[in-house]
C-alpha cells in the first residue's frame, strides 16, 4: 500500500507539472552573492542561477542572454541545486536511450 501511496503522488506531481512542457528553460545568469533557500530541506546556498522558461510557442534564443522577451518567467534556484538537477536529468536521458536500443 506504501509503495501505491507513492505512485499516486509522483503522478500527482507530474500532473501538476505538466504545463511545464509548453516552456524553455534558458539560464540567465550566475549569481554568485546570491542566497538561497532550498524548500526541501531549508537549507542554504549562498550562490544562485537564474532561469527563465521562455514560452516554446514564441521560441527561445539559445543565442540571446535572456532567451525571449515575452510570456516568460523568471526563478532562482541555488547553483548546487541546479547542477544536481541538470546531471540527473542527463542521466536520465542517456537511460532512455539505452532503453531505446
Amino acid at each position: 500500500q506504501v509503495r501505491r501511496a507513492e505512485e499516486a503522488q509522483e503522478e500527482e506531481a507530474q500532473d501538476e507539472n505538466a504545463y511545464l512542457a509548453k516552456y524553455s528553460l534558458k539560464m540567465v545568469s550566475c549569481m554568485p552573492d546570491e542566497q538561497v533557500q532550498n524548500p526541501e530541506d531549508g537549507a542554504y546556498e549562498y550562490q544562485s542561477v537564474m532561469l527563465r522558461l521562455c514560452p516554446t510557442e514564441y521560441g527561445c534564443d539559445s543565442d540571446s542572454q535572456v532567451g525571449c522577451a515575452a510570456g516568460y518567467g523568471d526563478f532562482v534556484v541555488g547553483i548546487n541545486t541546479f547542477v544536481q538537477a541538470y546531471f540527473e536529468d542527463q542521466r536520465d536521458n542517456m537511460q532512455g536511450d539505452d532503453d531505446a536500443n
